[in-house]
């Protein structure tokens, strides 16, 4: 059945605008300075509730579950985060950080050389880390010796961004495919679904080149709001 062309757009309407609204409220309390990272995620919190009732979906039983979904997810980044920072400060300790800086010096790739190894490796580990984990032991081990380099933190933290996105849907360890599988129709194949990723793929390294050939792409919003 055909639906009209307003009642399609009121669908849309209804469906993506109070979305958009939402993630302005969270994004735009945070970079107007209004509200901190923890406050602004509890105006998203507040809204997704509003937006709940609104559409007609609230029940207690939404809410405890939401509540035990938030609880276990919370804990589970919160390990992870735990697990990351014993780590990379222990790493740091032994010396880590001496060990790959001078393991790059003596190899001598130079600044893009540098840069193109630690991203590399932030790829490579994308296949099998959460992307919080990858964060909290690549960055902290690679940074101080780009910026000891004088490579922009926001640029390089911006490609490291990108190149976890990529990873995640890079085959054959790619999360995002399985956990595509895990909501697509019984009769869908992985073959599949990793055609149907390659062209976001595509898109992803056109991204990651256009932000490295254009540093601004990735600097000039922070330096406008922030300031630095």
């Amino acid at each position: 059945m055909r639906l009209p062309v307003m009642e399609k757009l009121k669908i849309t309407l209804s469906g993506l605008l109070p979305t958009m609204l939402l993630i302005v409220a969270v994004l735009g309390s945070l970079m107007a300075g209004i509200a901190s990272p923890t406050e602004a995620a509890a105006v998203g919190a507040v809204g997704a509730l509003i937006l709940c009732i609104c559409y007609g979906k609230f029940s207690l039983p939404v809410m405890r579950e939401s509540l035990a979904i938030t609880v276990r997810i919370s804990a589970m980044i919160m390990l992870i985060v735990a697990g990351g920072i014993m780590f990379t400060g222990i790493f740091a300790a032994n010396g880590g950080s001496r060990l790959i800086q001078g393991l790059i010096s003596d190899m001598g790739l130079g600044v893009s050389g540098t840069l193109v190894l630690f991203l590399c490796i932030v790829f490579l580990l994308g296949f099998v880390l959460d992307w919080t984990a990858n964060v909290l032991i690549c960055v902290p081990l690679f940074l101080p010796v780009l910026t000891a380099a004088g490579v922009d933190p926001i640029w390089f933290g911006t490609l490291v961004i990108i190149v976890i996105q990529t990873s995640y849907l890079t085959p054959p360890m790619a999360s995002s495919i399985f956990y595509l599988l895990s909501i697509a129709p019984p009769d869908m194949k992985y073959g599949q679904v990793c055609k149907g990723v390659v062209p976001f793929i595509l898109i992803q390294f056109a991204t990651l080149a256009l932000v490295v050939l254009f540093p601004a792409l990735a600097t000039w919003l922070p330096q406008r709001v922030v300031g630095f």
